[in-house]
């Protein structure tokens, strides 16, 4: 078996895996500024493309393994990593971070609920505040349509 090949291939996929925990963190940050559309979209993307990176490596490692007679996945890992005691530090590393990035992703997950809840919530007390005659308070724009101006001045309440 080259150790080397597959020590390469390790030393890439933890480096990915904690890029990507760079990414899910910057994912994290926008999911909390509900105004952070951009950055949401960018830190998205950017995860999106170390995913497919991460399986590619993970393809990679798993040829590697298999030319050497190994099993693919966790199990040959720690059949190499066993056979090769400079690759167990790299392995318990990238297992290490992995399980870090599938516990922040299933945070982020929680957070994109909650939000989503949030948001569902919102536009069902809208709805429902439509439905009683409120819907021509504000127009398209989110402006108000009924002036709310006061009586005894004529100015409106709220500038608009």
């Amino acid at each position: 078996m080259n150790s080397a090949a597959l020590k390469s291939c390790l030393e890439r996929e933890n480096a990915l895996v904690v890029e990507f925990l760079h990414a899910l963190e910057a994912e994290t940050e926008a999911l909390m500024d509900r105004r952070a559309h951009e950055s949401l979209q960018a830190a998205v993307q950017r995860k999106e493309t170390l995913a497919d990176d991460l399986a590619q490596l993970g393809a990679e490692r798993d040829a590697l393994l298999s030319g050497a007679g190994l099993a693919s996945g966790p199990a040959g890992t720690d059949a190499a990593a066993a056979a090769h005691p400079e690759l167990g530090p790299l392995w318990q590393a990238l297992q290490a971070n992995a399980a870090q990035a599938r516990e922040h992703n299933q945070r982020n997950g929680t957070l994109i609920a909650v939000n989503l809840r949030h948001t569902q919530e919102s536009l069902d007390a809208l709805r429902q505040a439509a439905g009683t005659g409120a819907a021509a308070t504000y127009d398209a724009q989110g402006r108000g349509k009924r002036g709310y101006s006061s009586a005894a001045s004529g100015r409106a309440i709220v500038a608009t």
